[in-house]
């Protein structure tokens, strides 16, 4: 934030500056406090999984723990260690995650000021763009807000990659700017590289770096300077290759295959489901679309998905605009030509693979990292005509983005605040978060070693209960399936001591305690009732896991 602050101070601020630069830290404060005071509410079936990852690799002073049951990736290209770090200081996982994301935010800001600087861009430009990335478009459990800024935040690192280095592209071109900090830069992305590689498999590369490299060689080709094969942008990216198959070998002798790396074609008879797909999961990352509902387009909700809807055609309309340039004058300036790189091959390889689950592009999760960088064209266009010197063009600009910003934001935010439920309880009287507290704090004072959460009414609630896992190991078994329910976003602690052991704990509802084994039954001990549900201590191993 110090190095946003200089550069600002760099030029005579104008009145647009002044108030892009309060929008952005408004934002950066919204933000800030739903990540250290709402993410507990955010915990939901996906993100309790990342925050039994951070538990598990505490607990076990692990960065790779044995206990965690990992699902289609790592998870390790995210805030996971950091946020194992700082719950070694606060004891508070949620606190945890939220600081680990104010601090990505921050990063993500350093970035886009870094990329502008190199172009030696627009100041109301770069803010604008700054403010664009931070809007919360899409929400709920893979929507844009929570899978880039708050909640667990899991794709925010890992999309943050492709823009970090495209920034040490763009300082390779300026003599002046290779420098002690670009290395950093470049170092950072060897390290992010070879951590995603291990974690995603070639996610990143496939989607975000690949496409700048292409774009190096079609500038290449076009120009036909062999002289050009020496520039050191060359060595970067041979060494960020280099990385990823590092990565990749790491992750295949650790006995894990990233879903990444098991793409494939997309069959015929779904290719046209698939570009019915594609282009309506752009539509909905950026939130303008509601899924499965009919909302008044004069309703709250309705008018930020109109915003919604207008910031993804003028996302869109840039880049049309862009392309038809290139292809009208065959020339173009090298940050856009990045920029469309990214987005046609990002687009292409969405169309012909098959994502998986067959739904939006895999609820429209892959769109972020292209986007980004069409956001970013925005700015780019906007600094385009802000360099114009047209005064009348620059002072319509600045004021319907100032105030087209602030509507944005105050509108978004509202509904953002809306869609974090608060009060969500399939099992009745008190809210989600107080009756996890409420069960945690029994847990705690009681000091419950394993606690098995044995009804199908706690299934998405049990998931969500693993996150307070710090001093109490719980376990969800659904009586009807007759075992665990263990696999991926879960902690094995428990189910390999074969048993529910230490001081036990039983949480269940009237009607399945009578399912549990007799040894539990007979001999259980109610301390306390919340909501429909009945919480006991039992003997040491009465329920075999």
């Amino acid at each position: 934030m110090r190095s946003l602050i200089n550069s600002l101070k760099e030029k005579e601020f104008t009145i647009a500056d002044l108030c892009l630069l309060i929008i952005l830290a408004a934002q950066f404060c919204f933000l800030a406090y739903v990540n250290l005071f709402c993410n507990e509410a955010l915990n939901d079936f996906d993100a309790a999984g990342a925050y039994v990852h951070i538990l598990d690799v505490y607990k076990s002073r692990s960065l790779f723990p044995a206990t965690y049951g990992y699902a289609t990736t790592m998870d390790v290209d995210s805030t996971v260690w950091l946020g194992a770090l700082i719950f070694a200081i606060c004891k508070n996982v949620f606190v945890a995650q939220g600081i680990c994301n104010i601090l990505v935010i921050l990063a993500y800001l350093f970035v886009i000021r870094e990329i502008f600087q190199a172009i030696h861009g627009n100041r109301e430009a770069m803010l604008i763009s700054m403010i664009l990335i931070l809007v919360p478009y899409s929400m709920g459990m893979v929507g844009y807000w929570n899978l880039m800024f708050v909640g667990v935040a899991c794709n925010t690192v890992r999309n943050l990659i492709p823009l970090l280095y495209f920034s040490v592209i763009l300082d390779l071109y300026d003599a002046d700017r290779r420098n002690i900090k670009c290395l950093l830069k470049f170092i950072a992305c060897l390290i992010l590289m070879l951590v995603t590689s291990i974690s995603a498999g070639f996610y990143v590369m496939l989607f975000g770096i690949l496409s700048l490299i292409l774009c190096d060689v079609f500038i290449f080709l076009k120009n036909g300077n062999l002289k050009a094969l020496m520039d050191l942008r060359w060595v970067c990216h041979l060494l960020m290759i280099v990385f990823c198959k590092l990565g990749l070998t790491i992750q295949s002798h650790m006995g894990f295959t990233a879903r990444s790396t098991e793409q494939a074609l997309i069959p015929s008879l779904f290719f046209t489901k698939n570009i019915s797909d594609w282009f309506t999961g752009i539509f909905m990352m950026f939130g303008a679309l509601p899924e499965n509902e009919h909302i008044g387009l004069f309703d709250q909700i309705g008018k930020v998905n109109a915003i919604k809807y207008g910031i993804t055609l003028l996302v869109l309309g840039v880049f049309l605009y862009y392309l038809l340039r290139f292809m009208l004058e065959k020339t173009m300036p090298n940050h856009v030509l990045y920029v469309l790189f990214i987005g046609l091959i990002d687009g292409l390889a969405l169309i012909l693979l098959d994502t998986g689950y067959g739904t939006l592009i895999y609820e429209y999760r892959y769109h972020i990292m292209p986007m980004l960088f069409l956001i970013l064209a925005v700015g780019f266009f906007l600094d385009e005509k802000f360099h114009l010197g047209n005064p009348l063009i620059k002072f319509g600009i600045s004021a319907l983005a100032v105030v087209g910003l602030a509507a944005t934001l105050y509108l978004s935010d509202q509904v953002a605040l809306l869609s974090i439920d608060f009060n969500d309880n399939p099992t009745g009287e008190v809210s989600s978060v107080e009756m996890l507290k409420s069960i945690d704090g029994l847990m705690e004072e009681n000091d419950v070693d394993t606690a098995v959460i044995y009804t199908a009414v706690m299934g998405a609630e049990g998931r969500k209960l693993r996150a307070y896992g710090d001093t109490t190991d719980y376990v969800l078994y659904i009586p009807s399936e007759g075992e665990p329910s263990y696999g991926w976003g879960g902690s094995s602690r428990v189910h390999e001591k074969k048993g529910a052991t230490g001081k036990t704990a039983l949480i269940t509802t009237a009607e399945e305690l009578a399912m549990a084994p007799e040894a539990a039954v007979n001999n259980a001990k109610k301390i306390a009732d919340i909501g429909i549900l009945e919480i006991y201590l039992i003997p040491e191993g009465a329920i075999e896991l």
